[in-house]
Order: C-alpha cells, then structure tokens, then sequence
C-alpha cells in the first residue's frame, strides 16, 4: 500500500489501516532460523495472529542476538502439545527457513497439506538445492 491510496489520511489511520490487513488470519510458524521469523513478524504486524514454536525449539534463537526483536507483541507462543490443535484452525503454516544438517523440519509440507486441505502452507528454502 502505497500513501497515495490513502488520500488524505493522518500517519496514524494510515498504520491503523495496514494493521488491520490481516486481522484475522492465523497463523502457525513452524520455521527455524531468520526468514519464518521476519514473515510471521511482517505478518504479524498487518494484523494476523502468529502462533510461534516455544524458543527453546528453534536451534538458531540463541544464535542471533537481535532474534527477540523480531517477534511481535501479536505473537502467541504455543506449547508443541497444542500445535496440532492450532493447524487445524489455522488460515497458514510457515514451515522451512535456514538449513542446519543436525535439525530436522518439525512437520512435512505436503503431509500439512493432506491432513489439513484449507491450510495455506508455506514452505521456505533459505538456500537453492543444486
């Protein structure tokens, strides 16, 4: 969204306005590393509700020092006891992110897909195969 589209809109309605793009979207972010963590806070911060993997479950958390502040305050944090629960009332999934060889993914996408149909999954790859 462009200020243009917003005529003559104060700052404020202008930020009210994108925060409401994705009111009511949920979200699941099942990623690992810095790309799933930046999408769920952009998503985040347009209105969805993001369900994030408790900290301790993404190996690089620890790793990068700013990682926190990447969060949002919109996200809730789930036990991996409620996460099946949460897919099945998600809109999305993010799944993937950046490649360790000693971390395997939590879920497979296209067993997502099978098992939940209305599910939007997406899956990111932080480096191209090949």
């Amino acid at each position: 969204m462009s200020v243009e589209q917003f005529g003559d809109l104060s700052a404020q309605a202008v930020r009210e306005r994108r925060s409401a793009i994705f009111k009511g979207l949920r979200v699941v972010d099942l990623g690992i590393g810095l790309p799933p963590a930046l999408i769920s806070k952009y998503m985040a911060e347009l209105g969805a509700t993001v369900t994030v993997t408790p900290p301790a479950g993404d190996p690089t958390s620890e790793s990068y020092p700013a990682y926190g502040a990447w969060r949002s305050k919109h996200e809730i944090v789930a036990s991996s006891l409620d996460v099946d629960a949460r897919l099945a009332d998600a809109d999305v999934c993010i799944l993937g992110g950046e490649d360790f060889p000693d971390v395997y993914p939590l879920r497979d996408a296209g067993a997502l897909a099978k098992k939940y149909p209305r599910l939007v999954v997406l899956e990111i790859e932080a480096y191209p195969k090949g």
